[in-house]
């Protein structure tokens, strides 16, 4: 069996160009058993093995090449599981990329390959940087060959491809990483505002773990664990050389089992030890109610961006409008660790009666984008105080730096987080998908707060270690409602 990998167009099913021409008319003059695998359209021609069932179609572009190479790697691996390629086999690999990328597979499976038309020179690809990227891509073919055949133990190879990927992505950023299609699912459930696991959102500093911000009311927050705390240890586990992925892998289990996290805290020498019982993690991001012994404040509790927020959000804003006692507003902000731009977008605007709101900037023409207030102040323009700490991120600082930059709010509490960009979630063919960083953005002013957060225009530091936020010891909504009874 022959297996013919090319990047190539059909019409009715034939090639209509490139050297595969040649070697379809020679194998069906030979009468010999072909599969015709163009990548990344699809598996197709009159022998294919699955036929239509390998067949797919792929997204209209590919944006960045990392995403084209972890595209076409999954697809290969993939094809290669379902055709069953044996050692006599042959696989003819036609352009170099092929060529490169499937002998990563050939240690693994062990049939004959043969590259067709493959060759480094600068001319072929039209570039000295792509010609680099192709040879680095041999050289990593070369690099999991050796370890296939002298490590010293047996490899699970799909788990080092995973960590491989994880690699690549994870050297851009802290917050670009690879999902399975099993964390890619329970991804997708953690924005709709249910999930399961601890209560805690992380990202990577320096190959360390670090808590973003716990979440309100979950086992995380309950247990104590703080934002900016970082996680060395999950059950007997070192997180160190981890990935982002197998963190999270590590610290979700069943409901009702309880995890042993071992913690470094900033300011405190010996690190700290927590036992969390894992439970389903339900959010409610908005909460409301009126407060001050003269019950004339607004307070809404914002803890998430997800898909409902801003409704709750307004509902809250248009029951305390009827209420004529109401003077001002209290936004509590505090470890909201962020969620989905376009609802940062639209709860801001609800306090803007016009003006930028936030911009973004990315490398594509198509991520550069401003967006602007488009309806009326729903507060009337009523006085508003932000409460923010360093557990506030992302759409969290961008609420609070456009109120800021529009003097429409005062901003009270500690610095926020500094986690400026704007992540994209790219399904894969496997069922996966990438997270992968696309652009920045900006406040009003112009100012971008990557790796340096939001200032607040006073700033009050929590006090105490039985400080919780909501309760008769949190000194910062104290100092809020202070500030509007004074």
């Amino acid at each position: 069996m022959f297996h013919l990998i090319s990047h190539v167009f059909y019409q009715n099913d034939l090639p209509i160009y490139g050297p595969i021409n040649v070697l379809v008319t020679f194998l069906k003059r030979k009468k010999k058993k072909y599969t015709l695998v163009s990548l990344p359209l699809g598996l197709t021609g009159e022998n294919a093995i699955s036929g239509p069932i390998l067949a797919e179609s792929s997204p209209a572009n590919y944006s960045h090449l990392v995403v084209k190479i972890i595209n076409d790697l999954l697809y290969i691996l993939r094809y290669c599981f379902k055709a069953q390629l044996k050692n006599k086999d042959t696989v003819i690999a036609v352009d170099p990329l092929n060529a490169l990328i499937f002998s990563l597979f050939k240690p693994f499976i062990g049939y004959k390959l043969i590259y067709y038309t493959a060759d480094y020179s600068d001319n072929r690809f039209g570039s000295k940087l792509l010609n680099f990227i192709y040879k680095k891509i041999d050289l990593f073919g070369e690099v999991l060959e050796n370890i296939e055949k002298d490590y010293v133990d047996e490899v699970d190879q799909a788990e080092m491809m995973d960590s491989a990927i994880n690699g690549v992505l994870q050297s851009l950023d802290p917050y670009s990483a690879y999902m399975s299609p099993e964390t890619f699912k329970e991804m997708q459930t953690d924005t709709s505002g249910q999930f399961g696991g601890l209560g805690i959102e992380i990202g990577m500093e320096a190959g360390v773990v670090k808590v973003i911000s716990p979440i309100d009311d979950t086992p995380a927050a309950k247990a104590g664990i703080k934002a900016g705390d970082y996680i060395v240890k999950i059950g007997k586990e070192q997180v160190q050389g981890k990935s982002l992925m197998d963190a999270v892998k590590l610290m979700r289990g069943p409901v009702g089992s309880s995890i042993d996290l071992t913690i470094r805290r900033k300011k405190v020498k010996k690190p700290l030890e927590f036992k969390i019982t894992r439970k389903i993690i339900q959010v409610q991001s908005v909460s409301s109610e009126i407060i001050s012994k003269n019950k004339n404040l607004g307070y809404i509790r914002l803890k998430s961006f997800n898909e409902n927020s801003d409704k709750q959000f307004l509902k809250s804003l248009k029951k305390f409008k009827k209420n004529t006692k109401i003077k001002g507003y209290v936004i509590d902000l505090r470890n909201n660790p962020g969620g989905l731009l376009t609802k940062a977008i639209n709860i801001t605007d609800f306090f803007l009666n016009d003006g930028e709101i936030v911009s973004t900037k990315g490398r594509n023409v198509s991520e550069t984008r401003k967006f602007f207030a488009k309806r009326g102040d729903e507060t009337n323009g009523k006085p508003v105080i932000v409460l923010i700490n360093y557990g506030s991120a992302s759409a969290s600082e961008i609420f609070a730096g456009a109120l800021k930059d529009h003097k429409r709010a005062i901003i009270l509490g500690e610095n926020s987080y500094g986690k400026g960009s704007v992540q994209s979630i790219i399904p894969l063919r496997n069922g996966g998908g990438i997270r992968l960083t696309i652009s920045k953005y900006y406040l009003p002013s112009g100012k971008s707060i990557s790796e340096v957060g939001v200032t607040p225009d006073i700033v009050v530091e929590e006090v105490g270690e039985n400080f919780k936020i909501k309760s008769d010891k949190d000194n910062q909504l104290n100092y809020a409602i202070k500030l509007f009874n004074s």
